[in-house]
């Protein structure tokens, strides 16, 4: 039995390079993406993933376990992002959930007010 990755012509999820990737499953959410053989063997997850999953989970650091912080913080490294501006993106895109949630009136569903959850 063949065990060889299957690689395909696309569009690397990571370091937008078009060359042959590989589409695999992602540790950040029910997601699926598409990287290339370098970022694969670096192990670097798109950072867009990195930062939905967690401003999903709330703000960053305080509300983030330390085994996922541990993540991030590897990721980082990978991307030559630094924490400042992760925060602030992390930040960007939990305000722009809340903003859907209160758009939407999820957040006062079952009388659960999302902004309960995070001071």
């Amino acid at each position: 039995m063949n065990k060889e990755p299957k690689f395909f012509k696309g569009r690397c999820d990571s370091c937008a390079s078009e060359t042959d990737v590989i589409t695999i499953c992602s540790v950040w959410g029910p997601w699926s993406f598409s990287v290339c053989k370098e970022c694969l063997e670096q192990g670097k997850d798109p950072y867009k993933y990195i930062v939905y999953y967690i401003a999903g989970a709330g703000r960053w650091p305080e509300d983030i376990n330390a085994g996922y912080q541990k993540l991030v913080r590897e990721q980082l490294v990978l991307h030559g992002i630094s924490e400042e501006q992760f925060k602030r993106d992390v930040q960007r895109e939990f305000d722009d959930l809340m903003e859907i949630y209160r758009e939407a009136d999820l957040a006062s569903y079952n009388d659960i007010h999302m902004e309960d959850f995070f001071d």
